[in-house]
């Protein structure tokens, strides 16, 4: 019995020891099992989610290869509906957000575009507030001429054209300090559609001229929206025929390009020109067309505009139910949308009109500060170029009496100095020194040279030859010719007398004469040609030494 209660015990605590390995082996292999089925499920969650938040290819090129227009056509071809581009332009933003801030802005800019026209302009003014904001904007100039366009866009949707003209002429100066054509061209036309609203054709038009200067020069992005504009223009003056022709043009453009925005737009337009040609059926076709494309892209903006237009179409056809039906629409459309813009407005007419307040207050505060300094840089700036002029202008004094000092100085030991014979080796075969010495004697021992008649004809008869022959050789002797020899006699003459003190009652005229010119601005040119400066200068020299 000891031996057997010995071996039982013996088993139960074997028992005991595996069941205790095995518990640990089996919890073990249970806890690895459950963080290879953790790791599992948040790698199958990571990629659904990396899936989810996947950049659309559209984004991965070059910043220079985007802007508003590109990224909503884009937007255009992926969805037809506003309010699902809206949605689209949000999940897209988040993405971006972290991956590209410059294409966020971008982007973000394009889906408050999208948010207008769903008509939630209270919403378009909320993300500007908060683009507004953003440290990206003082940065970079091109983002901030995208905004100002946007902006105007939407005050001009909420038909405040003056507001909106102030934002597009903003613009139109970015565009053009960063010679950007197409954002230049589009808002000369921005600014043009609101001068039209405001019922200001001339100078609309004058806009709609500058942007179709740049048309012609070959920037074509805006070219159907600046023919609409035109078009525009031509049906306020009652050129309906000129207007219509434009309008169609647009239409069959929209209409092959699929760009649905555009097509409700011409839609409305050329219905508008139908009526006032009288063609009341064509006007209620193009009409339905356009109130269909308007109500299958959500673009709900225009439907009042249809809608009345197709009810004079029909009063014009005696439809008067049909008219009457189709203003009751308009009634009703316009009803709902003024009782929701009233509401929003009331509530917040008190908020934006403190904001406007405060934001006119840190405007004029930074005005005053932005002139106070431009005019303390333009005083440094002045008095710096003041004083590099009064510099420059003391050098070149100093350059030029230092100049005439030294040239004066040579010209007094010129005049200490009898004329001497060159000493130049000449062919003596070529001269003949019995002719020189009666030429040197004649000139200087009679002092000839200063008889303002002398010529070489002259010369020639007085010493019984022929000119040709007195020409070779004062040329060979001397090296230049009679005329300069007779300049150089008199202007050596006029310096010994311009020194003498018993010629200092002379004039510089009378010196002028006295060694043979026959006037005083001959005899100043050929004394500063020789001497290198004047008469005058060259006596007050004398007198200061």
């Amino acid at each position: 019995m000891k031996s057997l209660f010995t071996f039982i015990t013996f088993l139960s605590f074997r028992i005991c020891i595996n069941a205790q390995k095995f518990t640990k082996y089996f919890t073990t292999r249970i806890d690895r099992g459950m963080k290879a089925l953790f790791i599992l499920i948040a790698f199958v969650s990571l990629s659904f989610t990396s899936n989810s938040q996947k950049l659309d290819p559209f984004f991965k090129q070059d910043h220079d290869q985007y802007n508003v227009k590109i990224i909503s056509d884009f937007y255009f071809q992926k969805e037809s509906n506003a309010h699902k581009i809206v949605l689209l332009a949000e999940k897209n933003s988040k993405i971006l957000k972290e991956q590209d801030y410059y294409l966020y802005f971008l982007n973000e800019l394009t889906r408050t575009v999208f948010i207008q026209r769903t008509n939630d302009i209270k919403g378009a003014l909320q993300n500007l507030e908060i683009l507004k904001k953003d440290p990206i904007l003082r940065k970079n100039k091109l983002l901030n001429a995208y905004y100002n366009n946007v902006s105007g866009n939407v005050y001009f949707q909420m038909q405040s054209p003056s507001r909106a003209i102030r934002y597009y002429l903003i613009a139109v100066d970015q565009f053009e300090s960063i010679k950007d054509s197409i954002g230049w061209q589009g808002n000369l036309m921005n600014v043009g559609n609101a001068y039209a609203v405001q019922n200001k054709p001339d100078s609309a038009f004058i806009y709609y001229n500058l942007a179709n200067h740049l048309d012609s020069l070959g920037i074509k992005t805006h070219h159907w929206g600046l023919i609409t504009n035109l078009a525009r223009y031509y049906y306020g003056e009652n050129q309906f025929e000129r207007a219509t022709e434009m309008y169609e043009e647009v239409y069959e453009y929209s209409s092959t390009q699929n760009d649905h925005y555009t097509r409700i737009i011409s839609c409305l337009n050329l219905g508008e020109c139908y009526f006032e040609l009288h063609r009341y059926e064509d006007a209620i076709l193009v009409l339905q067309k356009g109130k269909k494309i308007s109500i299958d892209r959500g673009i709900s903006g225009y439907f009042s505009s249809f809608e009345r237009t197709i009810s004079q179409c029909y009063a014009s056809l005696n439809k008067y139910e049909m008219a009457y039906y189709a203003l009751f629409s308009t009634d009703s459309i316009d009803q709902l949308s003024a009782l929701k813009d009233l509401e929003e407005f009331a509530q917040n007419l008190s908020v934006k009109h403190q904001k406007e307040i405060r934001q006119k207050e840190k405007l004029l505060y930074r005005q005053e500060i932005n002139r106070k300094k431009g005019e303390q840089q333009l005083l440094l700036i002045f008095l710096i170029v003041a004083v590099l002029l009064l510099i420059l202008i003391l050098i070149m004094y100093f350059q030029k009496r230092k100049k005439n000092q030294s040239l004066a100085r040579q010209n007094f030991k010129l005049a200490d100095q009898h004329l001497k014979q060159k000493n130049k080796k000449v062919d003596q075969k070529k001269i003949s020194n019995e002719l020189i010495e009666r030429i040197e004697s004649y000139l200087l021992d009679e002092k000839k040279f200063r008889n303002s008649d002398l010529t070489l004809d002259k010369l020639a008869k007085s010493l019984n030859t022929n000119r040709t022959y007195i020409s070779e050789n004062i040329n060979a002797y001397y090296g230049f010719s009679f005329s300069s020899l007779l300049n150089k006699l008199r202007i050596d003459d006029a310096r010994c007398l311009l020194i003498e003190k018993s010629y200092d009652h002379f004039s510089i005229a009378g010196i002028a004469t006295s060694v043979g010119y026959r006037n005083l601005s001959s005899f100043n040119v050929a004394f500063k040609k020789e001497s290198g400066i004047t008469p005058s200068y060259f006596r007050s020299q004398n007198k200061v030494n």
